[in-house]
């Protein structure tokens, strides 16, 4: 006679052990899988829900384990890409050796807890400058070798971007260096670190002109990526004429934000690009390179 074995009791789950699990399940499935999910979520707990538990210091603190947690979020798709794509290997890598440097860069300045108590430049601004070596190498890798383009292409490809370059100054780096009223290094850095960025987009919009990147949403994605970083250089420096740091939570999320736009672009793979370059898109670059330089030209940037 075979006895029956009792079947084991059933593990009442409370309401808030649901929740809890619940949030672990959208932690894992959406959050450390999308980066803006993750920035939304980290934003909503500092500003809305440590406040009323915790005291300032302690939501300062906070924040920084916030920002520790979004890049290393960022590191560890790219890096987990990077393992199962051979052929984007080094690009990937690369990308994510430069975001490594901006966040330890990053984590070297909010270690002084007061930034307004912070001399600028800090320590750590070797940091984010090594880290724009890894976003340069990554767009040249990141997009297949090619013969080189014709004359023509070339000559209208510098027009475009020289003159988005003009307009850049004008509307980012104008304001910037006459709110700045320093000289020396300070104003250097300040308006390196937007420049930088605004060239960044340029190299992007550059390889698309040239045939190299397709007219997709990936390539738009870097675009806006690169202009968020310099909106947030240039806000965050403008701060700087007491020659002290001052941060906030909007230039933390417009920093996540730009991150977020490239790595979430440098994940998907490229389209495959035909080699040969249509008259039509000949047509269109040839207006494009007008246009923008006829803009340049009315707005007539100072100096």
């Amino acid at each position: 006679m075979t006895v029956a074995t009792p079947a084991p009791p059933q593990r009442r789950t409370t309401p808030g052990r649901a929740v809890a699990r619940g949030v672990a399940d959208w932690v894992r499935v959406r959050a450390l899988r999308d980066p803006f999910v993750l920035l939304v979520g980290l934003w909503a707990a500092y500003v809305l829900v440590l406040p009323p538990l915790v005291g300032r210091g302690a939501s300062e603190t906070a924040l920084v384990f916030a920002i520790g947690i979004f890049f290393l979020s960022l590191l560890v798709r790219l890096v987990r890409t990077a393992t199962k794509t051979r052929d984007r290997r080094a690009p990937l890598l690369l990308l994510a050796v430069g975001i490594a440097l901006w966040g330890g860069g990053s984590a070297i300045l909010n270690s002084a807890g007061d930034l307004t108590a912070v001399s600028f430049p800090a320590p750590g601004e070797a940091l984010f400058l090594a880290s724009y070596g890894g976003l340069f190498a990554f767009l040249l890798l990141d997009v297949p070798r090619r013969s080189l383009p014709p004359l023509g292409l070339g000559l209208e490809t510098a027009v475009i971007c020289g003159a988005t370059a003009c307009l850049a100054a004008f509307f980012v780096l104008t304001p910037l260096s006459v709110a700045f009223d320093r000289d020396g290094v300070p104003l250097l850095l300040a308006l390196l670190y937007p420049m930088i960025d605004v060239v960044l987009a340029i190299l992007v919009l550059a390889q698309l002109l040239l045939g190299q990147r397709d007219p997709s949403r990936r390539t738009v994605a870097l675009v806006t990526g690169f202009l968020l970083l310099a909106v947030a250089d240039s806000s965050f420096l403008v701060t700087l004429s007491s020659g002290t740091y001052v941060s906030s939570v909007t230039l933390d999320v417009l920093y996540g934000a730009g991150f977020g736009f490239v790595v979430t672009a440098a994940l998907r793979r490229p389209a495959e690009m035909e080699s040969v370059t249509r008259r039509d898109t000949r047509a269109r670059t040839l207006v494009l390179a007008a246009a923008v330089a006829l803009t340049a030209l009315v707005l007539s940037p100072a100096g």
